[in-house]
């Protein structure tokens, strides 16, 4: 089996109106193919030490949340009930990563956040170009609160996969939480989709994507994957085998007929020790008291929500003890 190339690619990635890009290459060395910007240092060597519980120190939390809307374009965006509630649940969140998005024109989601900002926090997204097989095509886009985050615009990229590997390229983008009390968050968010019959090649290749994300020459060791992974949370760590890695949703189902779990994060959980424990799903018929088909056509997937303190290396307790509305039903 070929070994998945991965290279940060040029790409326009639009954020209210603006694009952005950044140049990429790949390097061989001696534990094989990584991706750095041009000109770059040589990333750290991987620590491989064991975990050890860390104390937090006290901070507030951020709520990062991914959910997959396909098909997400002008039909939902400029419906007045849906829009609404679709506004309102981005709102729920500090970064929301959204899959599925298949709108004819590109300014699409700048109407919406018009919306979405007409009162409260002010948020932005950043959009990614349209990726997958003719016909098939859709975009990526994440969507942050510019009060408690920001986003490093220009370092925004797409990974592209020249062994054809994966269907749908992930988007990478640079985030850091707002802080006033120490050294604030920092991390490289991963906006991932797995194309379902296809999972059994994709999912072991997204260690690849993790790995190259990492080692792209910004030495980030915080590295969080957010998207629809088609599966749940044991089979997911299994097929992707990257070391340390954890998932914040477990024993749980995402989907609005609450049957199967497809919606997640994964981050490792030795270099991302700033996750809090608290992770869930949230609802969209409890929450807005919609029934099972409204909430189908908004979406067949609820948004799946993980809570990180904004102080760098800031943890509280144990890791990873699922909140009571992170279990199965």
């Amino acid at each position: 089996m070929r070994r998945l190339l991965l290279l940060a690619l040029p790409a326009a990635i639009a954020c209210g109106g603006w694009y952005f890009h950044e140049h990429y290459q790949i390097e061989r060395g001696p534990t094989g193919i990584a991706v750095k910007p041009r000109g770059s240092q040589p990333a750290p060597v991987q620590d491989t030490r064991p975990i050890r519980p860390v104390l937090a120190t006290a901070g507030d939390t951020i709520r990062m949340a991914t959910v997959n809307l396909d098909p997400l374009g002008e039909s939902k965006l400029q419906h007045p009930e849906m829009s609404k509630v679709l506004a309102q649940t981005v709102r729920r969140f500090d970064l929301l990563a959204v899959q599925g998005i298949r709108a004819d024109t590109s300014d699409v989601l700048a109407g919406f956040v018009e919306q979405l900002n007409a009162s409260g926090p002010r948020y932005e997204y950043i959009l990614g170009p349209r990726v997958g097989p003719p016909g098939r095509q859709q975009q990526f886009a994440f969507f942050y609160n510019t009060e408690r985050l920001d986003a490093d615009h220009q370092a925004a990229y797409v990974v592209e996969d020249p062994d054809d590997l994966l269907t749908y390229e992930p988007l990478a983008v640079p985030f850091a939480a707002h802080r006033t009390d120490g050294p604030n968050m920092t991390w490289t968010a991963i906006n991932v989709l797995v194309d379902a019959p296809s999972a059994q090649r994709e999912l072991p290749a997204l260690a690849e994507v993790f790995r190259a994300v990492r080692d792209d020459g910004r030495k980030e060791d915080d590295i969080i994957m957010l998207g629809d992974f088609r599966i749940d949370d044991q089979h997911l760590l299994a097929a992707i085998a990257i070391p340390y890695s954890g998932c914040a949703i477990t024993r749980t189902t995402s989907n609005a007929r609450h049957t199967a779990l497809a919606e997640n994060i994964l981050f490792d959980r030795r270099a991302t020790v700033e996750f809090s424990g608290h992770a869930g799903v949230f609802d969209l018929m409890q929450q807005f008291n919609l029934n099972i088909t409204e909430v189908l056509e908004i979406g067949e997937q609820l948004p799946a929500y993980a809570d990180f303190y904004t102080g760098e290396g800031a943890r509280r307790g144990r890791l990873a003890t699922p909140a009571p509305d992170n279990r199965l039903r």
